[in-house]
């Protein structure tokens, strides 16, 4: 199954974003919606202090322990890539006490349509062999008119 973090959220709520989230559950991605406004961010009000990033991790972790996920691949822009390898290890450790065997692909900067296409990321092995796949972002796309958002996320996943 195929999964984004809903976008059109907290302080980043606008008209384009609800397209975005529009586009995806469109194209069969379920959306998935964390309390972000409980997320504590550094100064620029885009990326998690650290204590930020392990409350995110955690409504993550519940999220997909919910949806009974046990395996997943994981592509995001700074939402998770911003601490670099560090965050990395840190979901990956956290998932694995649960039993859920993580991988992450985090490019800061990248997105649907941004310079650094999650298309461009996707390991053709995952969507094979049907593995849970959550894509994180598309903030960064906002820049973009609704076409060519519309083009990029419809080809997502061909």
């Amino acid at each position: 199954m195929n999964f984004a973090l809903k976008t059109n959220v907290g302080i980043w709520k606008c008209n384009k974003l609800k397209f975005i989230d529009k586009q995806l559950i469109k194209n069969n991605l379920i959306l998935i919606n964390l309390p972000w406004t409980k997320l504590n961010l550094i100064k620029d009000n885009l990326h998690f202090k650290w204590i930020g990033f392990k409350k995110f991790s955690m409504y993550l972790l519940r999220k997909i322990k919910k949806l009974n996920i046990k395996n997943l691949f994981i592509y995001s822009d700074s939402t998770i890539g911003f601490f670099n390898k560090k965050s990395n290890k840190y979901l990956i450790n956290l998932f694995a006490k649960e039993k859920i065997i993580l991988k992450i692909n985090a490019i800061n900067g990248s997105g649907f349509v941004n310079d650094i296409k999650f298309k461009d990321r996707i390991f053709k092995y995952n969507l094979r062999n049907k593995i849970n796949n959550l894509f994180i972002g598309g903030w960064n796309d906002i820049n973009y008119t609704k076409k060519i958002i519309q083009h990029e996320i419809n080809n997502l996943l061909n």
